[in-house]
């Protein structure tokens, strides 16, 4: 089989190989290409005249050139120009080939925006449903607040026109949502076990927990509590959260990988999983029983105060000082939205209804803000504190809350009616850091300068513990108000029950 030129599709008087593509090329044609593009015609790697392989063949004495005018002459001028000729059409269908690549990557690029522009719309539209839904049927109606107040609630809203959630999380909310509402329905409001008023009036130390963090830089600023395997989780000025097991009473693990203090950390009630704020501007999601850091999620740009985990199981919601609350995906390990309150500078306090739809947000204004989590829309606005609100809980019964400020006070106040029943007024300077209802909703614990337990509705102080030699920044209850832990500035974590 003989060799043809590559370029020109003749069989080559002088045959060279190219090294950079393997091709066969007569050489002058291929010495012309060369002297102008420096290239390999076929796969265009840089190409030197001297790299060319020349292939051996029988040696032809070539003649003198004859002068112009001879038919020889005319000969090589014709055999020069179509050389040319084939070598501008190889170039053409080249570039021909390329601009067909390039124009089927545009159209498959138009296509794929066409269908993520379509799908974008529909979710806009199901958020919009989903607010009208909301307005129809959502949360305490505004028209049963002041006009004032509902002026107030509709202009606390978010920078961003939609929530940022999926319709498939906002599915998930919903579902969660159906099934806490029946089931608090159904709950029984005083369930057996449940500890007396007499009973949490005896209540006396049991436990004395040291050395979790450390003794200098140790303050504690959260503790959280998971009954299922009797933990502890607290987190400290140290830069960790630390898992105490109460069973062997040791630490399990220490979540270290914060750059500034820990601000807050809350277990999981279900999954090995933690979840911790941290003055460092991150909140960081850890496999509780090792203290392995599973992911760093950077929504905030200043402080996280509080995180949650949601009733859902998978989401987390976290608070900041840059006036922010922000959802995040535990599974995925992402972030899915950040929602700004234009009336606040900063969020100091962040807590989700126990049924998952809508949370509470208490800012550096002495506000507190209701927020539908689904269409991050601010449904209620609460005033009264003189001061930044520190704290805030949620009663299980689904619609009490209870906030706490540096104005020394506790207020109480109903998500049906929308206003507050009830408030605890302490003495001037006296801290309040921490609220928690117990689960049955009867009894809710005031952390501060001290711990005291108030029986709901009656108003009556139960008990108040003074052990603490340091203001008390964290408290959570043990099922049936069996036993209450505190912690805070001491770097001490106390039990106390009866």
């Amino acid at each position: 089989m003989a060799l043809r030129c590559a370029i020109t599709g003749d069989v080559p008087k002088v045959a060279v190989i190219s090294p950079k593509s393997g091709a066969v090329f007569e050489k002058t044609v291929i010495e012309k290409h060369v002297a102008s593009a420096g290239t390999d015609p076929i796969n265009d790697e840089p190409l030197d005249v001297s790299e060319l392989i020349q292939i051996q063949a029988p040696e032809f004495n070539v003649p003198r050139a004859p002068a112009a005018t001879s038919l020889p002459s005319l000969l090589k001028t014709f055999q020069d120009e179509w050389d040319a000729a084939m070598l501008e059409t190889f170039e053409l269908k080249r570039e021909n080939h390329k601009l067909t690549q390039e124009l089927t990557q545009s159209l498959y690029q138009h296509d794929a925006a066409t269908r993520v522009i379509a799908r974008l719309i529909k979710e806009r539209d199901q958020a919009r449903q989903a607010l009208e839904s909301l307005q129809a049927s959502g949360v305490a109606p505004a028209n049963n607040a002041a006009p004032a107040a509902q002026s107030e609630a509709m202009d606390a809203s978010s920078d961003e026109s939609a929530s940022g959630l999926s319709p498939e999380v906002v599915a998930r909310i919903d579902q969660t949502f159906a099934q806490l509402s029946q089931a608090r329905r159904k709950r029984e409001k005083n369930p057996e076990g449940l500890a007396t008023p007499e009973q949490i009036g005896t209540y006396k130390q049991q436990e004395v927990i040291k050395g979790v963090h450390s003794s200098r830089s140790g303050n504690i600023h959260s503790l959280s509590y998971r009954a299922s395997d009797n933990m502890l989780l607290t987190s400290s000025s140290d830069k960790t959260a630390a898992l105490y097991n109460l069973e062997s009473k040791e630490v399990v693990a220490h979540y270290k990988g914060h750059g500034k203090k820990v601000l807050d950390a809350r277990l999981h009630p279900t999954a090995d999983v933690a979840v911790t704020g941290s003055a460092d501007n991150h909140v960081k999601i850890w496999t509780a029983s090792t203290g392995e850091n599973v992911a760093t999620l950077e929504m905030h740009s200043q402080a996280v105060n509080n995180v949650n985990i949601h009733p859902e199981g998978q989401l987390v919601v976290s608070c900041s000082d840059d006036g922010s609350w922000a959802v995040s995906d535990i599974a995925t390990q992402s972030n899915i939205t950040l929602v700004n309150d234009a009336k606040a500078k900063s969020i100091k306090a962040l807590r989700v209804h126990p049924d998952g739809a809508i949370l509470g947000a208490g800012n550096e204004s002495s506000t507190v803000g209701i927020w539908d989590i689904r269409t991050a829309k601010c449904e209620a606005s609460f005033e009264g504190h003189g001061g930044a609100v520190t704290s805030l809980a949620f009663s299980e019964n689904g619609y009490h809350m209870a906030t706490g400020g540096i104005d020394s006070t506790v207020r109480f106040w109903d998500l049906r009616k929308l206003n507050a029943f009830h408030t605890l007024e302490f003495d001037a300077g006296h801290e309040v850091n921490s609220v928690a209802f117990d689960h049955s909703g009867q009894y809710c614990a005031v952390g501060g300068s001290d711990v005291r337990v108030y029986m709901v509705k009656k108003w009556s102080e139960l008990v108040k513990l003074e052990e603490h030699k340091k203001a008390v920044a964290g408290v959570a209850w043990a099922p049936n108000a069996q036993s209450i832990f505190s912690a805070g500035a001491d770097s001490v974590i106390m039990q106390h029950g009866f």
